[in-house]
């Protein structure tokens, strides 16, 4: 072996020869599977390659604590806990820790790669040198397809969701995509759950099925957060139309069907961005994502409960919940 050949091999040895730390900040929290899913992705994908590393997390938990100054409060811990641990990357999830972490240490010494952004990066003044990443893009032309060959009568839906950053972001880019073969009889956005359950009622006789979206940040009188399992729960209870998604935890709360964006697809992407930038690479030479690929979920309890006749090609492209 050459001397050259030699050096080669040592410095490719070398490239992950020590443990990096890597900090994950979270706009929300561990009790999210959307936010497991995320993480998932991430130690897949860095174990997959060898990466010798230690992960910790910090949780920003701003779905429950959704007040401007409760987020300020979180990035500011969340910056303060970067300087503190020094990590050689940082991953950040969802739109917060984007804007309010990444975006506000442009061109330090510290590399970011953002996940589950919802909005343009370009509102956050991304990407820059030192920051790029993944973007999360609902599969609403999918759905309304899959509403189609569920039943072909299908024709009129409201779209339902709370009112949180995320659905005020992704509701505009849905109504976008809308077109001819669905007609959309209104669209809202509550955090309130008696207000939700008066949407749901009023519409049980005019609309032919409900697209929801978020609904994490759902409310009783006195202010109590309901979680999102309760307000699938009493949705699915006393409604009779289909309900479509975005998310694999949808239908695991009881929902019929969703083409869910995959979270551990974008865990996975972020961290294959973030080994490019550990090798040498730098930030801005990596070009910002959207995940292409939708995963099909089928609550099989709620089909029967609805007494639909799902096709057989829907049944075998679909992961069954029971």
């Amino acid at each position: 072996m050459t001397k050259k050949l030699l050096l080669f091999f040592i410095i490719s040895l070398s490239v992950f020869s020590a443990p990096y730390k890597i900090l994950h900040v979270s706009s929300y929290s561990r009790e999210y599977s959307w936010v497991r899913e995320i993480e998932e992705g991430i130690h897949q994908r860095f174990s997959s390659k060898k990466l010798d590393y230690d992960y910790s997390i910090f949780q920003m938990d701003t779905k429950r604590n959704s007040s401007k100054d409760s987020v300020l409060a979180a990035a500011k811990l969340a910056k303060e806990t970067i300087l503190r641990l020094d990590p050689d990357l940082i991953i950040v999830s969802d739109d917060n820790a984007t804007k309010y972490v990444a975006a506000e240490m442009l061109d330090t010494k510290y590399n970011f790669v953002f996940c589950g952004v919802n909005n343009d990066p370009s509102e956050y003044g991304l990407p820059k040198k030192n920051i790029t990443g993944v973007l999360e893009r609902p599969h609403f032309k999918s759905s309304i397809n899959l509403m189609k060959l569920i039943n072909k009568n299908i024709n009129d839906i409201i779209i339902l969701s709370d009112d949180s950053v995320t659905s005020n972001i992704i509701i505009p880019q849905i109504l976008g995509l809308a077109d001819k073969n669905i007609n959309i009889l209104g669209t809202f956005k509550t955090n309130s759950f008696s207000e939700w359950k008066y949407i749901v009622r009023k519409y049980q006789d005019k609309a032919d099925a409900i697209f929801i979206l978020t609904y994490s940040t759902i409310k009783q009188s006195d202010g109590k957060i309901v979680s999102e399992a309760e307000v699938m729960r009493w949705t699915t209870e006393n409604s009779k139309l289909p309900e479509f998604g975005s998310w694999e935890f949808f239908v695991e709360d009881g929902g019929l069907m969703s083409v869910a964006i995959n979270g551990h697809e974008q865990g996975r992407l972020a961290a294959e961005k973030a080994l490019e930038i550990l090798r040498g690479k730098s930030p801005a030479e990596i070009p910002v994502e959207q995940t292409q690929n939708g995963d099909l979920y089928l609550n099989a309890k709620r089909a029967f409960e609805l007494n639909l006749s799902i096709p057989l090609s829907i049944l075998k492209m679909s992961k069954i919940i029971e």
